[in-house]
């Protein structure tokens, strides 16, 4: 499971080809509301799940959920609100999850490396 060293959550954001890309309209308006509420934010290569944009949000006590198509402002607002109050069981319902267990597995994991290499630095938009 993933941790973090600040209170609240923490969002990893897939930035690889699918979700910054093919999506970046999207990916470059959720990265910008995720800053504007403070929000801590880590940019990640491709987390394998490609149904873009994916964001990997996780609490400290160890417990997290990948997230996948935030692609309408909807979804996006949802999103935020939810990572904005702290808690996680709010993220559950603001956008799509990944159901997959493969493709989960494989972003969870590739998010706890990015979060321990990079140590939660914040994100450039």
């Amino acid at each position: 499971m993933l941790s973090t060293d600040t209170a609240g959550l923490c969002v990893v954001l897939c930035s690889g080809s699918d979700c910054a890309k093919d999506e970046r309209k999207a990916y470059r308006s959720l990265a910008r509301r995720l800053n504007e509420v403070d929000a801590a934010v880590v940019r990640s290569r491709c987390l394998g799940v490609c149904h873009g944009p994916v964001v990997v949000v996780a609490d400290q006590g160890g417990q997290s959920l990948v997230q996948q198509r935030i692609r309408s402002k909807k979804r996006q607002k949802r999103l935020v609100a939810a990572v904005a109050t702290g808690e996680l069981a709010n993220v559950l319902t603001a956008s799509p999850q990944v159901t997959k267990r493969k493709r989960r597995d494989r972003a969870l994991a590739r998010a706890a490396r990015v979060l321990q290499r990079d140590r939660l630095a914040p994100l450039d938009t």
